[in-house]
């Protein structure tokens, strides 16, 4: 029921939001769910599933899902690595343009926690999303065979 001005406020709010978003909370008593990055990814599904998203628009909410998931600073542990999975695999199935993204995105991202300061607990933090994240895209079945590869050969080598 949006309109197309209506959509791209969304898609800029949940953008920003990926990005500022830096708490990894789950469940806090007394308030209920909070962790965001299981919201945003369904939002992300939601607004890709619009006639009105061009690519670039949809290329947008992936890179910043992606980006705010992967500088977390600390584990998420609430599932957010498979709803953030899943928004990815449901993308990728739609056009090519977003699996290259995506192996693009997954090659910066394996040269930055090989860079990382290995005892630092940001780092381990990050390598542990990461695999999470990865591992609920394999078990899933839906991953293209050339990202399969390249996420099997970059973490083998570890």
């Amino acid at each position: 029921f949006l309109n197309s001005d209506e959509v791209q406020k969304v898609v800029d709010q949940v953008g920003l939001y990926a990005i500022l978003e830096r708490d990894p909370r789950g469940f806090v008593n007394g308030s209920g769910w909070v962790h965001a990055f299981s919201a945003l990814p369904s939002l992300g599904n939601e607004l890709c599933s619009h006639n009105e998203l061009v690519r670039g628009d949809k290329i947008f909410l992936q890179a910043v899902i992606v980006e705010g998931y992967r500088f977390m600073p600390q584990v998420l542990s609430m599932g957010e690595n498979e709803e953030v999975g899943s928004f990815l695999l449901s993308l990728m199935e739609q056009h090519q343009l977003y699996q290259h993204f995506f192996k693009a995105q997954l090659k910066r991202w394996r040269a930055d926690l090989d860079s990382d300061e290995p005892a630092s607990r940001q780092s381990w933090s990050r390598i542990f999303n990461y695999r999470h994240l990865m591992q609920s895209m394999l078990l899933d079945g839906r991953l293209p065979q050339d990202i399969v590869k390249q996420i099997v050969t970059d973490d083998s080598t570890d």
